[in-house]
């Protein structure tokens, strides 16, 4: 996680404090929800064990239902938590 935000906000301390917050956001889903740290699912979408779509699906609802965003910072949490899946190689 540090590695993805530290990559993404080159010579941006701001952004990577953002983004990680996103990201921990995602990895509590991933607790809650799934029962495992992001690096296990990783694991787990990578032997296609977990579908891609779906967890992005269901931390789309975890995050409507968890929290009182606007839209904009709804879409946010989720094109970080896309960005990091993509970053982890997975399409």
């Amino acid at each position: 996680m540090i590695k993805f935000t530290n990559s993404v906000s080159v010579g941006k301390q701001n952004t990577a404090k953002i983004y990680y917050s996103r990201l921990l956001s995602f990895a509590r889903f991933a607790k809650e929800d799934y029962e495992i740290n992001l690096k296990e699912m990783i694991h787990k979408i990578n032997i296609n064990e977990y579908n891609t779509y779906d967890i992005l699906n269901d931390y789309c609802l975890y995050s409507k239902n968890n929290s009182n965003l606007s839209n904009s910072a709804f879409r946010d949490k989720i094109i970080t938590a896309k960005t990091f899946l993509e970053y982890n190689d997975i399409e």
